[in-house]
């Protein structure tokens, strides 16, 4: 095995406490193979400096590289990609914890799966029973077997020279929430370009703090926007992959509840959130009519009484999970 195989680059924003844990969960895994390299999005703290005090001298092969402002989430994910000098890259969440043995399994599937160009990982999203690997882009769109643990980006592994090349389109469809899946569908061009799902985990997922999260409304507006992928369309695969990313589990009513709520009682506004709602279902339900017909007879009875659908979560809350329900707003308006 050949030095340098796997680049380790966590985005990170804000987030020092959690940081600081995973990059002490991969400090005793860092080896010849591997190396770390953290991309600051501008956070309050000088993420560089509070590196160098803890680890000085711990471990030389970690880098941290600051932006010159903050140019938000999915950039700053897709900027991994371009500092990456390694055969393969781990674009691991700055509050997501590698499990112990992470570094080893990852160099173990790269070394016995050496013409894979994607490992999609188990994790607590989904489990395995068994590795299996898909073949060409029809093959991978046919039999993913789950969309979430695909979107979790520290689920994956990507072979560096596969895919680069198709970066613009990552960074053309950052809107769809989804540009490391964009990147990855796009560079499925030839037949034998083989993706391995293993039956393996590598990572515990964290759970943001509330009010840092990624905001649900954006998510779904963008959900769907996949299907237009130029290879996608020139492959006509829009309709099947439509309907398995429409496959995926979305709270239609937390949906809802987040929209008729996305302001104060004095600027809310109906127009603003029935054309919110009826976008999302429209691109997300497009392949299934029928849902979306139904979904919209339900958001307009509710958006008649706004505060009737608080109320509900609020019982919900108190009654059955026995926890006091504190509605926490979506991070709609509050990107970073």
């Amino acid at each position: 095995m050949e030095k340098l195989i796997l680049t380790i680059a966590i985005p990170t924003y804000n987030r020092t406490d959690d940081l600081l844990r995973t990059v002490d969960a991969l400090i005793p895994q860092l080896n010849e193979y591997s190396t770390l390299i953290i991309i600051d999005n501008h956070s309050d703290v000088l993420i560089e400096t509070l590196i160098s005090d803890k680890y000085s001298g711990t471990n030389n092969n970690i880098k941290v590289i600051r932006n010159i402002t903050n140019i938000g989430g999915a950039a700053n994910t897709l900027r991994c990609f371009e500092y990456c000098q390694t055969p393969y890259i781990w674009i691991l969440g700055d509050d997501d914890v590698p499990q112990v043995n992470a570094v080893s399994t990852i160099l173990d599937f790269i070394n016995n799966y050496p013409d894979v160009l994607f490992f999609n990982f188990s994790s607590d999203l989904h489990q395995r029973n068994q590795t299996y690997l898909t073949s060409g882009l029809s093959d991978f769109v046919n039999n993913f077997d789950n969309y979430s643990n695909l979107l979790f980006i520290s689920n994956n592994i990507y072979k560096h020279s596969s895919v680069i090349n198709n970066i613009r389109y990552a960074y053309h469809y950052t809107y769809s929430a989804a540009a490391q899946v964009a990147i990855l569908i796009q560079s499925l061009q030839r037949e034998d370009a083989q993706v391995c799902f293993p039956n393996k985990e590598i990572v515990t997922r964290g759970i943001p703090e509330k009010g840092n999260h990624w905001s649900i409304v954006i998510q779904s507006l963008g959900f769907n926007i996949l299907v237009e992928l130029p290879i996608i369309v020139q492959n006509g695969l829009s309709i099947t992959l439509g309907k398995r990313l429409a496959e995926n589990k979305l709270s239609i009513i937390h949906l809802l509840r987040e929209i008729l709520f996305l302001s104060d009682k004095k600027t809310y506004n109906k127009e603003t959130s029935r054309y919110l709602f009826n976008q999302i279902l429209y691109r997300r339900y497009y392949f299934h009519p029928k849902y979306y017909w139904f979904y919209r007879i339900i958001f307009r009875l509710f958006l008649r009484h706004p505060s009737t659908i608080h109320y509900f979560y609020k019982k919900y809350w108190d009654l059955i999970k026995k926890k006091k329900y504190v509605h926490v707003m979506d991070t709609y308006f509050n990107q970073k």
